[in-house]
């Protein structure tokens, strides 16, 4: 289907952790590209379930063949950008594809087709595990179900409290078959029962997404032998939506973010009053990839309507913008900024949750020889993005 409008052509997956997904995603990237170009850009959506590899090259090969979409863009796990390498450079054209940061980059894998937009949630665990290991010291555990095992966070964490000086960081999986609300207390109270004769934790580590999330923290909220271990969350588990469903229970934890829906400098500012006022909800961490997406085909735009595509490849591999969440680069190379990271401590169970940002966090530079090392200890057969699950 010919047009002589700039084409973007969208993967849009379905999550049963985010129903909403694709919905907030369009949405931001409506928002992040100029008013002056809705009329110039048309948006091509193309559901693809789960994010199946074969379902997204179906989708890539109909965005550039039929399509003739000028750039592609949508939810895509690193680990099947090589799936996807031939066929994007075969067109001529470019990707800019987001991620919640399930997995680290590939060291060698990079495309001068391919760029990404990664909320980096790796990044968040490495920081927080500095941070644990000089505050809390050694011997905390991580604790987390067989679905989020299989990605690169729980490494990241690890790293990050070797950098302090950790000997030893425990890894507790729980088996797959505990899923219900009594299975889980059960096997909350067991473990207690375990510390109790093995000696208490340091810390416990929580990385859970979506109901498990809930669950796991309800129960633990409802357990008085944890009370004196520190809580620590991932992003996904602190961020507004999550916490929303605990704020009956009394919680602390504590947790490493890289965007604070509610701050008021200017770029986040802009971002949330649009968001809103188009959309009547707030915003959230796919709204926000999405919004970054749009600012950049914003840029890209001249260049895409002249059909100039490797001088929008040229451009996106050295701009740098400045978003919401900081300086934004989609390159992964040596230069890719690296997130601003604050450890918050987050308190739950009265009329508001409190938050409050008690350090600011390291983060990894890109190209390190670590990115090696968790590629090659932490082996994964899960392919889809993050959550969409």
């Amino acid at each position: 289907m010919l047009s002589n409008k700039v084409t973007i052509g969208v993967l849009c997956p379905y999550s049963s952790t985010y129903p909403s997904l694709a919905q907030d995603f369009l949405h931001g990237l409506m928002c992040g590209l100029p008013e002056s170009l809705h009329s110039e850009i048309r948006i091509q959506p193309e559901y693809v379930k789960q994010g199946e590899p074969q379902l997204v090259s179906a989708a890539l090969q109909k965005f550039f063949a039929f399509h003739q979409a000028d750039v592609v863009t949508g939810p895509v796990s690193y680990k099947t950008l090589p799936e996807y390498n031939s066929l994007i450079e075969a067109s001529g054209k470019m990707a800019l594809f987001t991620d919640l940061g399930e997995y680290l980059p590939h060291p060698d894998m990079i495309s001068d087709y391919i760029f990404n937009n990664s909320f980096q949630y790796w990044q968040a665990e490495y920081a927080k595990g500095v941070w644990a290991q000089k505050e809390f010291g050694d011997r905390g555990t991580v604790l987390m179900p067989l679905y989020e095992a299989g990605y690169h966070m729980h490494s990241a964490f690890r790293h990050g409290t070797e950098f302090s000086g950790s000997e030893v960081v425990d890894y507790i999986v729980i088996p797959q078959d505990i899923k219900q609300d009594k299975e889980v207390t059960e096997y909350v109270d067991q473990l207690a029962r375990h510390y109790e004769k093995q000696g208490r934790p340091s810390y416990l580590n929580l990385l859970f997404s979506g109901k498990d999330a809930i669950q796991i923290l309800k129960v633990l909220a409802g357990n008085s032998y944890f009370d004196e271990i520190p809580l620590l969350v991932s992003p996904h588990m602190s961020s507004l939506e999550m916490i929303q469903q605990i704020q009956g229970e009394h919680l602390t934890m504590y947790s490493a973010s890289m965007w604070n829906f509610e701050s008021t400098v200017p770029e986040n500012d802009i971002f949330r009053k649009k968001y809103i006022s188009s959309t009547g909800t707030y915003d959230n961490v796919f709204s926000l990839l999405g919004y970054e997406v749009g600012m950049a085909v914003g840029i890209l735009y001249p260049s895409l309507n002249s059909k100039f595509y490797a001088d929008a490849r040229r451009l996106l591999k050295n701009e740098r913008l400045k978003t919401p969440r900081g300086e934004r680069s989609f390159y992964l190379d040596s230069d890719y900024a690296t997130p601003l990271i604050d450890i918050e401590k987050i308190q739950t169970g009265g009329s508001k949750t409190g938050r409050m940002v008690i350090s600011r966090g390291q983060s990894l530079p890109y190209n390190h020889q670590i990115y090696r090392e968790i590629h090659e200890e932490c082996v994964s057969g899960w392919k889809n993005p993050y959550l969409c699950i």
